[in-house]
């Protein structure tokens, strides 16, 4: 149907033409987006005459949101990112999760959640042991990296329309307690003889400790490196070495070492001394 609008010519008279209300069609019935990637909705319009307004209209939850050329991305839930999908730190280190947030009507907080296989803690500005998780740094800094620390981390941000998060961030801690391992779980010698009790030792950070123990009859004796009858018990050879066990070394020996993570042990192993000195017996006559 065709309408009528008035021109007015430069010789000041009237004319009146008809014409007909826009054409408007949109490029897709449907679209699909990736959460928080940019998305253009297709709209082609034709007209005669010319369009002087042209706005969208938003239908969600029983609500519409008219936007036109003043709309600053319109009101919407806060546009929330992690541009750093995975990490990985080492123990001991600081690291910073990067979280970006555009918002209209700006949002009023920001937190993260840490989940460990399904086990959810929240972190706002306030958690101990770390730094940002606010409106003005909504990234999340943690000075000291333990294994604790590894799991996923999502960025949340609040505003009156509601709450919206970032993709989560995968974050591995390397390092940690030492391993520690005895392969041999028993070892017999005889009384005098020379024998190695091995002990291998991986550690991130560097082990800064090794020590023994050894139990026997329900006493527990603490053997560092330098203890009388010993060699080894070295950060670089942990292994310990009896010099020339007796009858009295016999035991369960346990293989201990250290780093700024913690201590760890081995399993333990057996030593068996056999033999000793001849004993005599006098019996009078």
């Amino acid at each position: 149907m065709n309408y009528p609008f008035v021109q007015i010519n430069s010789e000041s008279s009237i004319q009146v033409e008809y014409g007909a209300l826009p054409i408007v069609q949109v490029g897709n019935r449907a679209y699909e987006s990736v959460y928080g990637e940019d998305v253009t909705l297709v709209c082609g319009i034709s007209s005669e005459p010319f369009i002087n307004n042209v706005y969208w209209t938003k239908d969600a939850n029983g609500t519409q949101t008219i936007i036109n050329q003043r709309s600053v991305g319109f009101q919407d839930l806060p546009d929330v990112k992690a541009p750093i999908p995975t990490i990985e730190i080492s123990f001991g280190d600081s690291v910073d999760l990067i979280c970006n947030v555009k918002a209209n009507p700006l949002h009023d907080l920001v937190y993260w959640e840490h989940n460990v296989t399904g086990v959810i803690r929240r972190i706002f500005k306030e958690t101990d042991g770390a730094n940002g998780c606010t409106v003005e740094n909504p990234s999340l800094s943690i000075d000291y990296v333990t294994n604790t620390v590894s799991g996923l981390y999502t960025c949340f941000a609040k505003n009156v329309v509601g709450v919206s998060h970032s993709s989560a961030i995968n974050v591995t801690v390397k390092g940690g307690l030492p391993e520690v391992v005895i392969d041999v779980r028993n070892y017999k010698t005889i009384y005098g003889n020379k024998i190695v009790l091995d002990c291998k030792v991986t550690a991130y950070p560097k082990v800064s400790l090794v020590y023994w123990q050894k139990q026997s009859n329900n006493v527990i004796t603490t053997l560092y490196n330098g203890s009388v009858g010993t060699e080894g018990i070295t950060i670089d050879f942990p292994s310990l070495v009896l010099t020339r066990p007796v009858n009295a070394d016999s035991g369960i020996y346990t293989c201990f070492a250290s780093n700024i993570a913690g201590t760890q042990k081995s399993l333990s192993t057996k030593l068996t001394v056999e033999g000793g000195l001849l004993k005599f017996e006098i019996h009078p006559k």
